[in-house]
């Protein structure tokens, strides 16, 4: 194994982690970090007996503003949610040190939808300041930024994603339980048909998003409210001739519901995420549906 292969080697899983929590897409996670690499062959770092990994995490991150920011003018048909993933256990594990903790929270599906709410410079400060523990001088080199302007992108960045967070809660172990119950409840009204069990499993502010990027039959805009986010999942029940493929796995650090449809009707998505998020109570607040093909790529466990 050459140097170019260990370095490749040792820091793949971290980068892709870092790249993940930028973007909110696999696919595009794992173009970043290739093209890191491809950077490491063309122009190597002028020292290379100082450490790679923050000459890595460098290129990776200005990668990643770059591509965020061409997403973004490109646009996107209906809401934009990102890709749920299964983590190896390890990198989505409850951890008793505060740091430790607050890197596996960055991880769950409310950071990485929160994330949206900041410009692509604030996320990658918040990102690089806050999860991977750079120094403030240590950012502000990564991203060819002075350390005041920093700390000014830092603070706007906390502020927006605290705003961004309010109807969510922290990933602990009580809320990872309510959201599998919360899930099961849900799946069981629908599976039944049962319009009032499928409300009662619903908090009064309810809202619906769906991803599917204009591929397959979805609401462009978020449903909002219990009677009308009841109405719309009953239509989602299969017809009673319909092969359905349902499995609950664990993606970013919750249960979710994968559903495949081996002869999907025409205009209906062929696969699917469901993920939901509960109120204190218990009651299903969110319910997010991911069916844009782009979003389901990333089929093994990953490390970040």
């Amino acid at each position: 194994m050459n140097e170019v292969e260990r370095v490749f080697s040792e820091n793949r899983d971290y980068l892709w982690g870092h790249c993940y929590r930028m973007l909110g897409v696999a696919a595009d996670a794992e173009d970043v970090v290739q093209e890191t690499f491809v950077r490491v062959l063309e122009k190597p770092p002028a020292d290379p007996t100082r450490p790679w990994r923050p000459w890595l995490l460098t290129v990776a991150s200005r990668l990643a503003i770059d591509q965020l920011r061409r997403r973004r003018r490109r646009g996107w048909i209906g809401p934009w949610l990102p890709e749920p993933v299964e983590l190896a256990p390890e990198a989505s594990a409850p951890a008793e040190q505060p740091s430790k903790a607050e890197r596996a929270d960055s991880l769950s599906y409310a950071f990485l939808l929160a994330l949206e709410a900041l410009t692509p410079q604030q996320r990658a400060v918040l990102l690089l300041r806050d999860v991977q523990e750079l120094s403030g001088a240590e950012t502000a080199a990564a991203l060819g930024i002075s350390e005041a302007n920093v700390k000014v992108v830092l603070h706007r960045a906390r502020k927006a994603l605290a705003i961004a967070r309010e109807r969510t809660r922290p990933l602990d172990g009580d809320q990872k339980r309510r959201i599998g119950l919360a899930l099961q409840r849900l799946l069981n009204a629908l599976a039944a048909g049962d319009l009032p069990a499928i409300e009662a499993a619903l908090a009064p502010d309810v809202r619906v998003m769906n991803d599917g990027n204009g591929h397959y039959h979805a609401a462009k805009k978020p449903v909002f409210g219990r009677s009308k986010v009841a109405t719309f999942l009953a239509k989602l029940r299969p017809q009673a001739d319909e092969e359905i493929r349902r499995e609950i796995r664990i993606c970013n650090g919750i249960p979710v519901l994968y559903l495949e449809r081996p002869n999907s009707p025409l205009g209906l998505a062929p696969r699917l995420v469901f993920l939901v998020d509960t109120d204190a109570e218990g009651q299903v607040r969110e319910v997010y549906t991911v069916l844009a093909p782009e979003k389901l790529t990333r089929q093994r466990p990953a490390q970040a």
